[in-house]
């Protein structure tokens, strides 16, 4: 078991690694997903929407002081956040008609590995 998650956490680093992209500190880049995942669905008790993302890559973990450090979600785990019906959260960007947001850790919900 232990072998397979340390496996696991290899192969994220080395997606994060290889992404275009880079963002930093305790920031994550997601990709929306247009569909909410068949095993899992979250609600908001306010009614807000609930919005879920698979993590392309993450900062370095540490706060702007780079005092504190706080574990990052790796590559490919699914993350959720919500947002209001006026507020977006996190900026965002579009390539290739897909949604890429990047938002802080303290936006994320939970997380969980994607469905097989």
């Amino acid at each position: 078991w232990l072998d397979m998650r340390m496996s696991k956490e290899k192969e994220a680093k080395k997606k994060q690694q290889e992404s275009p992209y880079q963002v930093y500190g305790l920031h994550i880049l997601v990709q929306v997903q247009k569909e909410t995942p068949k095993d899992l669905e979250l609600h908001c008790p306010k009614g807000d929407n609930v919005v879920y993302g698979r993590v392309i890559t993450a900062g370095d973990g540490f706060d702007p002081d780079a005092t504190d450090f706080r574990p990052m979600p790796p590559a490919d785990t699914i993350v959720a956040f919500e947002e209001t019906g006026e507020d977006v959260q996190g900026h965002y960007f579009y390539r290739d008609q897909e949604e890429f947001r990047v938002i802080h850790l303290d936006a994320v919900i939970l997380s969980f590995p994607p469905s097989a």
